[in-house]
């Protein structure tokens, strides 16, 4: 058994990295496109986005196996601020938390809006401490799964800068049937965004939110952000709010 055991490991400190392409689905927002090294020791190429909005990174994404203080896999690239840890946990693997920080012309590889807007800024992924098991991610009572941050949001089709800071939250749905509901807030800044929805793990995204001129802002940047905001589609209610909807 332990000369199985041993066999085994060492087969797999040999097999190609490549062999990670087979596993990520086509239908993933983060794909492989090409490694280089062993499972245990390697780089690889990465593309983000789905369908024809996917595009390449130039940042390899690098991973190690590692067996000190017990087996676990660490993960680097040049948009985490550190290294991510995953490793065997009750239930399922625990990965450490982290904030990952991108350029906010990544929003383009999510929606066809975003094209539209080109956006500038800073987009910032934080998670805390996870477990994944059977149903999914699991974190501690009370802390979201993942929170988006854009800050200092900008778009080239507008004068108005910067537009303000937004957050979109990210949490588990009550209920048997795994998913995770979205809330998006503003922070701060002339352009007041909100909105909701769901997300489950086969794609199937529902979203619905609104945008409209803080009533605050001076007359001439609330002129200039309704023509941002006409590009988006006409206004809709009582407020005069621009509606955003996002189906797949």
């Amino acid at each position: 058994m332990v000369l199985a055991v041993v066999a085994a490991l060492a087969a797999l400190s040999v097999l190609p990295a490549r062999w990670t392409l087979a596993w990520v689905p086509e239908t993933a927002p983060v794909m492989v496109t090409d490694a280089q090294g062993s499972l245990w020791s390697a780089q690889a190429s990465l593309a983000i986005g789905t369908g024809p909005l996917r595009r390449s990174l130039s940042e390899p994404l690098h991973w190690r196996l590692t067996w000190a203080n017990g087996p676990r896999l660490v993960l680097s690239h040049a948009w985490l601020l550190n290294p991510v840890e995953i490793r065997p946990a009750w239930g399922g693997l625990r990965i450490s938390g982290q904030t990952l920080r991108v350029p906010a012309t990544v929003l383009t590889t999510l929606h066809a809006m975003f094209n539209t807007l080109e956006p500038g800024g800073e987009f910032l992924l934080q998670w805390p401490d996870l477990v994944v098991g059977r149903d999914g991610p699991q974190t501690a009572p009370g802390q979201p799964l993942l929170l988006a941050r854009w800050r200092d949001a900008r778009s080239s089709v507008s004068r108005v800068a910067p537009l303000g800071d937004y957050r979109l939250s990210v949490e588990a749905a009550a209920g048997p049937e795994t998913a995770y509901t979205l809330k998006l807030k503003t922070d701060a800044g002339p352009l007041r965004l909100e909105g909701s929805g769901t997300w489950t793990p086969d794609g199937l995204l529902r979203f619905e939110g609104k945008a409209r001129p803080d009533e605050s802002a001076p007359i001439e940047t609330q002129a200039a952000l309704r023509r941002l905001l006409d590009i988006l589609g006409p206004a809709a209610g009582p407020d005069g709010a621009t509606p955003l909807r996002m189906y797949s």
